[in-house]
């Protein structure tokens, strides 16, 4: 999304196509079967922000080529206002029909009504790698009682990339209910979730795609 927003900064349409390749970032998803299926890596997720999905992926002059630019940092998207970033993502990020449809399953499995949810994600894994502080899951009840003061019954949807972190909020809120859908990683590891789960690579880039589904419709988030 941060490259879609420079390529149209500088006038370009941009094309995006994640092929099966040695990328280390890319490492956990890789999937024989899944490639075979669908050779843009995008494609298994997402549909194209401004090109068809079905189509051939367009002439070279109409694409943004990622790797050889220079201009990625002049026009820095998470920069922007909030309602900015809100509504470039609103228009770009397509979530395809094979995510909607494992989203709704989820939605009746849990019986979810997003106007009436708060949702709560935790992350921590490899994000102290770069330097940024491990917080515990007890920083965010004061934002969850604030909003529960103003807002009484709603139910917490939660996921966190370890296991154990939710304890203390299940425990607190009667109405908390995690996802378990989702994988989490063992308790104070430094690795993300995918590369520590079991299923397809398919499988665990459906994990952040689902992610992506259930908490951006969350009454408050």
């Amino acid at each position: 999304m941060w490259q879609l927003w420079t390529a149209e900064k500088l006038g370009m349409r941009g094309y995006i196509n994640w092929p099966q390749q040695k990328n280390r970032s890319l490492e956990p998803y890789q999937d024989a079967e899944a490639f075979a299926r669908q050779p843009n890596m995008y494609h298994w997720y997402f549909e194209q922000p401004l090109f068809p999905s079905d189509a051939p992926p367009p002439k070279r002059d109409l694409t943004w080529e990622w790797e050889h630019c220079e201009e990625l940092g002049r026009f820095p998207l998470m920069s922007e206002p909030l309602p900015i970033i809100r509504e470039w993502y609103r228009r770009h990020c397509r979530l395809n029909a094979d995510v909607n449809a494992r989203g709704e399953a989820i939605v009746r499995k849990y019986n979810i009504d997003f106007t009436r949810t708060i949702g709560v994600t935790w992350r921590g894994t490899d994000c102290v790698t770069d330097g940024r502080k491990r917080l515990p899951i007890e920083v965010y009840f004061p934002f969850i009682d604030d909003v529960l003061g103003r807002e009484p019954g709603l139910r917490i949807m939660a996921t966190a990339e370890e296991e154990r972190v939710l304890d203390p909020l299940l425990a607190r809120y009667p109405a908390a209910f995690k996802v378990d859908e989702f994988f989490s990683s063992p308790h104070g590891h430094l690795q993300n979730p995918e590369r520590f789960s079991p299923f397809s690579g398919y499988e665990r880039g459906m994990q952040p795609a689902l992610m992506v589904w259930l908490f951006s419709r969350c009454a408050h988030y």
